[in-house]
């Protein structure tokens, strides 16, 4: 296990003990023969720092005002940044989520916009233009985050759901992989042609086809049977495979109208 520290040290936990599992987890016949707590004594934490690292004062974040946590959004250390986060959605001050939106709006630190996306989130502040800003960062990893955060307000905007769906041209990999998962939230229909697209560019992954399947827990009939209707995507090894899997979740699901599809 690594981690990082407040001090802007990595630390390292180095468990020594015999025995990972817990002890209820093994058969008695194998317990017999072993002492469970062995090594439990001679653990070690590592603290590795740079050549010539001089401790830096630390300052506890906890005293700090809701305006010093929120500059720690953007912190390079990953611990006061997390930290934080934290500490602003115990607070629930409601005079954060000005000061983390023009944050969103202004750091250019990728990692700031992020922690600043999922604060809004967890401040229950959360709104549409500042998804739509997520959805359109420059950095792959906040447009992705962005996605996920959007599942619960596609419901009540058209326009969100455009943009969400929009994404399956998206250049970045992890951004249509989370758009395959986050296609549940989207209308009916939008989320079968998203999916669709997704399948017929990405669908040789296999994630891709599990984010899917985790997508079309409800009425997959639609995508199956547009799928089934393309021949050269049914005809690829790894449209086989798609097609096969749902048709077996449709089967357990027990669902007559999605099974008269097959």
């Amino acid at each position: 296990q690594f981690a990082h520290g407040p001090d802007g040290a990595l630390y390292v936990v180095d468990m020594y003990r015999e025995l990972i599992e817990g002890a209820a987890f093994l058969p008695p016949e194998v317990l017999q023969q072993m002492d469970p707590l062995a090594g439990c004594e001679r653990g070690r934490i590592y603290r590795i720092v740079p050549t010539d690292f001089v401790q830096p004062p630390l300052q506890p974040l906890g005293a700090m005002s809701t305006s010093q946590l929120v500059a720690q959004l953007t912190h390079p250390n990953g611990w006061r940044r997390d930290t934080a986060s934290r500490l602003l959605y115990e607070r629930q001050d409601a005079a954060a989520a000005p000061l983390v939106r023009d944050l969103l709006a202004t750091t250019d630190q990728p990692l700031g916009r992020l922690h600043a996306l999922a604060v809004l989130a967890g401040l229950d502040a959360l709104a549409e233009t500042d998804v739509a800003r997520g959805l359109a960062d420059e950095h792959p990893g906040v447009r992705a985050h962005a996605v996920r955060l959007a599942e619960p307000l596609v419901a009540g905007s058209s326009a969100l759901a455009d943009r969400l769906a929009a994404l399956v041209d998206d250049p970045a990999a992890e951004v249509r992989y989370q758009l395959a998962f986050s296609s549940w939230a989207l209308p009916r229909a939008l989320r079968d042609s998203t999916l669709v697209a997704l399948l017929r560019r990405d669908g040789a992954d296999a994630w891709f086809r599990l984010a899917a399947q985790s997508a079309l827990a409800d009425e997959p009939g639609g995508v199956l049977a547009e799928l089934l209707a393309d021949e050269r995507y049914a005809a690829t090894p790894a449209g086989r495979e798609f097609l096969a899997a749902l048709a077996r979740q449709i089967g357990r699901a027990g669902r007559r109208d999605d099974e008269a599809r097959r």
